[in-house]
């Protein structure tokens, strides 16, 4: 059994975090549309909450329906971008 390095692990480690960085923005730049919604539905929900502590029942609600807009707008994107790209961009 050998053994390794102790001075290579963290270099494994920083090559994986990286690695998960860049993934993360090239998916961030692939599909731009979903965390815009995700974005929307925060500030909907912060608003809906503004508007619970201001005792404004009016404000809270136009927020939650708006929440449920944002959302749904998510879950198309998630979903139908993924298909619509599977669909025009056949893989020979």
């Amino acid at each position: 059994m050998t053994q390794t390095d102790p001075n290579t692990i963290p270099q494994k480690i920083d090559y994986k975090k990286n690695n998960y960085n860049n993934h993360f923005l090239r998916k961030l730049k692939e599909e731009p549309l979903i965390p815009f919604g995700l974005t929307l539905t925060v500030l909907a929900l912060a608003g809906a909450t503004l508007g619970y502590q201001k005792g404004d029942s009016k404000t809270m609600q136009r927020f939650l329906r708006f929440r449920v807009l944002a959302q749904g707008f998510t879950v198309v994107a998630a979903v139908g971008v993924p298909a619509y790209y599977q669909l025009t961009h056949k893989r020979i």
